[in-house]
């Protein structure tokens, strides 16, 4: 059964509308039919979600600004496609295929689908379920080509693939990223013994197997690492190998509108941050217990300021070390909160906004520091294409949904979030969502 729902913003008024059918039309479901005023408790959702009520109102502004909300639009969105023998999980499009996996026994078999739900490019590759356990990853198209792996976790090799599935690169690397301004970095070796370098895509090495650990190229540098794992000295090289910020600190983070974190005195990234420019210079002093990475002028960072509610606070500051945002956001549940780095949990600005947590809730906040979407959720994530993943209740037995910027449902809180990689993002329209022991695709419509 195919599911479309429309949510009309008009006037200040909720509007929702659904309808259910099959190929012969002879389903209805109302289930999430009504009309709600913006102050009345969204029905069929959990009892703690109201609609938002401050700033629901928001008008286009200026042009240009990313943040900017269209009134009278209908949004709506259909479950286009319901896919099957993937218990494992699907990941997001990315060149309009996603990675689908499904678990068995101890061995991963992968494919990538298109927004059919169909193997566009079957079963035949598989994901080492140790790799898998240690990095909670599907693989993902980038750049035209997308790294998979064959074998079992004695002798799992990597390589790439195009999107017709044909082998680019042989599967020749005990681990492999994505490709990022034309390179990726691949590594030989075991866990014990790493040795990392970079290739083109047509696999001819452009950086030697000199490193032990490694980020991907970002506005025309990568960080880099020689020595042992927690003990590492970090700098960056540009694209032909040559390191121009000396290999100095603890760890670092790619470079993010012209400037990168780096980290001082501590072993695993565990001392103080700042940032540094393309020629080195620190120009964030080091002094934040973490940081994340730039993005639409400003970041997010931590400070050790002990409070009944946590012990770190998290604020947001510009490119001049100016306190834009103050520290009174909860930080201590970006610390060991699950599989990924940190830097990829910390909040950013995506399209204006930044999910941030304050007293047990997320919510949303604007360049400003103002409040746009109250603090009523379990988990929120970044917005992508206008739309931000959302969960009422914990983990395992919460639902997720889908808001707009100004706080409104437009895909309702009953799809459950993967506990092994945050949720998905919208993608060319599309997201791929878990509802009870299946996967389905759902696409976004909009119009005025």
């Amino acid at each position: 059964m195919i599911k479309k729902f429309a949510f009309i913003i008009l006037s200040g008024v909720l509007i929702l509308t659904a309808a259910a059918c099959n190929k012969n039309t002879e389903e209805s479901d109302d289930a999430y039919g009504g009309e709600f005023t913006q102050s009345e408790t969204i029905a069929n959702e959990s009892e703690a979600v109201t609609a938002p009520t401050e700033t629901n109102n928001l008008t286009v502004s200026e042009a240009g600004d990313d943040s900017l909300i269209v009134e009278n639009k209908t949004i709506s969105y259909v479950e286009i496609a319901q896919v099957a023998n993937k218990n494992t999980g699907i990941c997001e499009f990315s060149d309009g295929l996603a990675a689908a996996a499904d678990l068995k026994y101890d061995e991963i078999n992968l494919s990538f689908i298109d927004k059919s739900g169909e193997d566009i490019i079957p079963t035949s590759y598989s994901l080492s379920y140790v790799y898998f356990q240690n990095f909670r990853k599907l693989p993902s198209f980038s750049e035209g080509l997308a790294a998979i792996g064959i074998g079992d976790d004695y002798g799992y090799k990597r390589g790439y693939v195009d999107k017709t599935g044909e082998v680019v690169i042989p599967f020749e690397y005990t681990y492999t990223r994505d490709f990022s301004e034309g390179l990726a970095a691949v590594c030989v070796g075991d866990w014990e013994n790493p040795r990392w370098g970079f290739i083109d895509k047509k696999g001819e090495i452009v950086v030697p197997f000199e490193y032990t650990s490694v980020g991907d190229f970002s506005e025309g540098l990568a960080a880099v690492s020689t020595g042992n794992r927690g003990d590492s000295e970090w700098g960056f090289i540009d694209k032909t190998g040559k390191i121009v910020i000396p290999l100095e600190y603890n760890y670092a983070h790619g470079f993010s509108e012209g400037l990168a974190a780096v980290n001082v005195g501590g072993r695993w990234g565990l001392g103080l941050w700042g940032f540094i420019d393309k020629s080195g210079n620190v120009v964030i002093p080091i002094e934040y217990y973490w940081v994340g990475h730039f993005s639409e002028g400003l970041v997010s960072v931590m400070k050790s300021i002990p409070s009944e509610e946590s012990w770190l606070k998290l604020g947001f500051i510009d490119k001049s070390d100016n306190l834009v945002i103050p520290f009174i956001y909860n930080g201590d549940i970006y610390i060991d909160n699950g599989h990924g780095t940190m830097e990829d949990k910390i909040p950013i600005f995506s399209e204006g906004l930044a999910a941030v947590e304050l007293g047990g809730k997320m919510g949303y906040i604007d360049k400003d520091g103002n409040v746009v979407i109250p603090f009523q959720y379990d988990y929120a994530h970044d917005f992508a294409e206008g739309l931000a993943a959302v969960r009422v209740g914990d983990l395992h037995t919460g639902k997720l949904g889908y808001i707009d910027k100004t706080g409104m449902l437009v895909v309702p809180l009953e799809y459950e979030q993967a506990s092994y990689w945050t949720a998905n993002s919208f993608s060319d329209g599309l997201v791929a969502a878990k509802k009870g022991d299946e996967w389905f695709i759902l696409q976004i419509i909009e119009g005025d």
